[in-house]
């Protein structure tokens, strides 16, 4: 027989991602797996554009700028070397088409750039991923160890009914019966398969079959000392009250069973305290912190595209809009 400390004792050790509080991840490992996510984002975010696709997009601009000049302030003539050439419908289509060749040009770079910058970011992209893996592996853990206490519950659960007859209170057992709260949606068959969950679920398989082992012998314990009192009661031919009798039953039952009662319901509060405590949540907020940092390094990527390609380009077309309005208006 196992007192309730002794049981209490055994199932914290055997899940302590249960009933401690114990983090899931542990600090050191959560600040290595963020630093790399924060390097490979600090690295992401550098300017895509190459110094020539830099200069590509200034002579753009600035060949943009000259050709909204020409139209808007009625330029007639411009000053080519030394030749001097009137400005006309023709110059300026033609200027048009030179700044639209301008422009395919860039958005050709730009998109050569940003396609080297993704391959470099995809080289190290499994740094991404290293904080969620180890959070998900802990989480795994944790629901397989949620998995098999859930039916150690259910067991101890089941084995109530024991005492409701023996108490002469069959008629409640049917509206006292055990409910089955082991909903847990977890294949852990295929987890079996898990090199890495392997030996986890093996060791949990056979520390829950002791338990139910033992609370199956404390059960006959139980009965045979049930089956031994109401003989006695019978040889006797000794009248037994119904309080003498449910009084004896109860000591039984405080003596054989009341252990295993007394645990699932205290470490259920525990595991409710655990589960309610900000540290168990601490999974969340670490994938919160990498989450943040990764929009961070996004918003920064699409700064850079709005101001280095999006606005040149704008430009660009409004300029070559502007001036065939203006030949053809």
């Amino acid at each position: 027989m196992y007192s309730t400390v002794e049981l209490t004792k055994a199932l914290k050790a055997e899940f302590p991602l249960l009933f401690d509080a114990k983090e899931l991840v542990s600090a050191p490992d959560f600040y290595q797996a963020y630093n790399e996510v924060a390097e490979h984002s600090i690295r992401a975010t550098d300017p895509p554009l190459k110094p020539e696709t830099h200069k590509h997009q200034w002579t753009l601009m600035g060949f943009a700028i000259g050709l909204i000049a020409l139209v808007l302030f009625k330029v007639g003539k411009i000053k080519v070397a030394e030749a001097l050439i009137d400005v006309d419908c023709h110059v300026l289509m033609w200027y048009s088409v030179f700044v639209s060749a301008l422009l395919l040009t860039y958005l050709l770079r730009v998109a050569a750039d940003f396609k080297r910058a993704k391959l470099a970011r995809q080289k190290d992209s499994e740094k991404l991923t290293a904080l969620s893996d180890l959070v998900e592996m802990a989480l795994a853990v944790r629901s397989i160890q949620q998995y098999y206490w859930l039916e150690l519950f259910h067991q101890i659960g089941e084995r109530y009914a024991v005492y409701l007859h023996a108490s002469s209170f069959a008629g409640n057992a049917a509206s006292a019966q055990n409910i089955d709260i082991r909903v847990f949606n977890l294949d852990i068959e295929a987890l079996k398969k898990a090199s890495e969950f392997r030996s986890q679920i093996e060791g949990h398989e056979i520390f829950i079959k002791s338990l139910i082992a033992a609370l199956d012998k404390d059960v006959e314990r139980f009965k045979d000392k049930v089956e031994i009192f109401n003989r006695k009661a019978q040889a006797a031919e000794a009248e037994v009250s119904d309080w003498g009798r449910y009084s004896h039953i109860r000591d039984l039952f405080e003596r054989y069973l009341k252990p295993w009662f007394d645990l699932r319901n205290s470490l259920t509060d525990v595991q409710l305290d655990v589960v309610f405590n900000k540290r168990a949540m601490r999974e969340s907020l670490m994938l919160d912190a990498q989450l943040a940092v990764l929009k961070q390094a996004r918003n920064i990527r699409r700064m850079y595209a709005i101001s280095e390609v999006v606005l040149p380009c704008t430009l660009a077309l409004a300029s070559i809009i502007y001036a065939v309005k203006a030949v053809w208006g």
